[in-house]
């Protein structure tokens, strides 16, 4: 089958825009729908997608074997969503300022913002949080 055979990258790319679209969905949906404060759906959706793609990611994009999901790799997956978030918020703040964007131009600094937090998480992702040498921790 196709989608077994997709590379890493790939199927990281997939996992994360699934995961974009759960976060809009459900900020969306509580927000729209159910009149909840945009910043709490925003929040929610946030967590709900994260939630998802540390699944997916430790049993698809990275096939890191079973008890994958320790306390220690989730911190380490929370940490990399911070500085993922934080590289993002750095690279659009610097292509603004460096080529003086108006609002209506803010795409130009977003698209390479998006695409350097893309390469941040994955590679953190795959090297630090999802590597196989973090072993699970059995319960007593």
């Amino acid at each position: 089958m196709v989608i077994t055979r997709l590379s890493q990258p790939m199927r990281y790319l997939i996992v994360t825009a699934i995961g974009v679209a759960i976060d809009l969905a459900i900020g969306w949906a509580l927000s729209a729908i159910l009149h909840v404060p945009v910043s709490i759906a925003a929040l929610a959706g946030f967590l709900t997608a994260a939630w998802f793609n540390y699944v997916l990611h430790g049993r698809w994009t990275f096939r890191v074997s079973a008890g994958y999901q320790t306390g220690r790799r989730g911190a380490l997956y929370l940490a990399t969503l911070a500085l993922t978030l934080t590289a993002r918020m750095a690279v659009a703040s610097l292509m603004q300022r460096q080529f003086a964007l108006q609002p209506g131009d803010a795409i130009y600094a977003l698209v390479p913002a998006v695409g350097i937090s893309w390469l941040v998480g994955f590679f953190v992702s795959k090297f630090l949080v999802f590597r196989p040498s973090i072993k699970p921790t059995l319960a007593k």
